[in-house]
């Protein structure tokens, strides 16, 4: 028997409830059978009274029960990997090295510019870019509660990432690629921003037709070579078992 404290104001008043309760009981019973916990007692709410939908339950329990499971299993997967496990796998497919200085462009809400300040008792050095004004303070504010000094905080542009010439060991770009518009220039920024063979680490999804609310978000993993070996990155690796439907691509920046 499965229950839930929530009953339609609809279902209750079809029941004959006198007190015109708003909340109760609804008790889902082996072959589909609903009753109706009103004023203590239990009844059978009147059929002839009920939406189609609730008087075909024999369909309708086992629809709703397996849609509620999926739901919990597509919001767990969307949030993505815990932080700090995520920020030591980028340490080590990047091969970073304490003193590095690292950029995550579009850094959002910062979980994972934190998990990575973290890192080597925070010898790291960070720049967090973003290009949500109203992200960027949030994001300030939660570095300062962290107590984290060694993050630059700047803004993004949707063409330039806004990072200085030179600046960057490695790159970090989690679920950010398919939002960039104008690839080409804010490639050619990234480019620049690196020094040496500088490594990037993007993480993004393919786009999935069952994933109808997302109206074909993500980007394809050949779709993301192709743009960044254009900018001058060549593929490293493909770091396994990244995640649900994430995937990890590590570029390598080629000297011109």
């Amino acid at each position: 028997m499965l229950e839930t404290a929530t009953l339609l104001s609809g279902v209750l008043r079809a029941s004959g409830s006198r007190r015109g309760a708003e909340t109760g009981i609804i008790r889902f019973f082996g072959g589909g059978v609903i009753k109706v916990t009103v004023g203590g007692g239990e009844q059978d709410p009147p059929l002839d009274r009920l939406p189609d939908w609730m008087r075909k339950r024999r369909l309708f329990i086992p629809a709703i029960l397996t849609l509620a499971a999926a739901g919990l299993v597509i919001a767990w997967a969307e949030r993505g990997g815990d932080p700090e496990e995520e920020a030591a796998r980028l340490a080590r497919a990047l091969q970073l090295d304490a003193g590095a200085v690292v950029a995550d462009v579009g850094a959002g809400a910062g979980q994972l510019t934190i998990a990575m300040g973290r890192l080597y008792g925070g010898k790291l050095r960070l720049i967090a870019t973003e290009v949500n004004g109203e992200k960027l303070s949030a994001l300030r504010g939660a570095l300062d509660a962290a107590g984290l000094r060694n993050v630059t905080l700047l803004q993004s542009g949707s063409r330039d990432p806004n990072l200085p010439g030179a600046c960057c060991d490695a790159v970090v770009m989690r679920r950010v690629f398919h939002h960039i518009e104008h690839r080409a220039e804010f490639l050619s920024g990234l480019y620049d921003a690196g020094r040496g063979d500088a490594r990037v680490a993007i993480i993004d999804f393919a786009p999935s037709w069952w994933r109808f609310w997302m109206h074909r978000h993500g980007v394809g993993g050949e779709e993301v070579i192709a743009g960044m070996r254009r900018a001058g990155f060549e593929k490293e690796q493909e770091v396994s078992g990244w995640g649900w439907w994430d995937y990890c691509l590590v570029f390598r920046r080629m000297q011109r």
